[in-house]
């Protein structure tokens, strides 16, 4: 079932901090030590909803927490819509084509990096629609 994006900042908050618990659940501990490999802190920002989180590799669990601030500049930044996230997460488009199309804009990912990111997309797409299911009572 499609869902709508969320419609403010605090929505997608909660659904992102949801997002982060399931993708927990579904990372092994070697997946979680490759993506901490790759970077300490990814910060999401969604310009039509003027809010941004943050995903910080917890290097001592291995876990990824929520965080909606951190101190100090993030290893990566992505920037994209809510509706681009929304799009890519249910299959309407992919995070690739909205990256070509400048949709999505990528700072800081080292390009020997982006595999261990990349590794990490499919699981943080799945888990984002099964939290907005959720949110949504689905």
């Amino acid at each position: 079932m499609t869902q709508s994006p969320p419609a403010t900042g605090e929505e997608l908050q909660n659904i992102l901090r949801r997002t982060v618990e399931l993708l927990n659940d579904k990372l092994d501990p070697p997946q979680l030590e490759r993506i901490a490999s790759a970077f300490q802190t990814v910060r999401w920002e969604f310009n039509d909803l003027d809010t941004a989180v943050h995903l910080v590799s917890d290097q001592t669990g291995p876990a990824l927490r929520f965080a909606p601030s951190v101190e100090g500049n993030p290893s990566v930044t992505i920037g994209m819509s809510s509706k681009t996230l929304d799009d890519a997460a249910w299959g309407r488009t992919s995070f690739g084509t909205a990256f070509i199309t400048g949709k999505l804009k990528v700072k800081g990912l080292h390009p020997l990096k982006m595999s261990k990111f990349a590794s990490m997309l499919d699981p943080f797409l799945a888990s984002y629609r099964e939290a907005q299911e959720e949110a949504n009572g689905s």
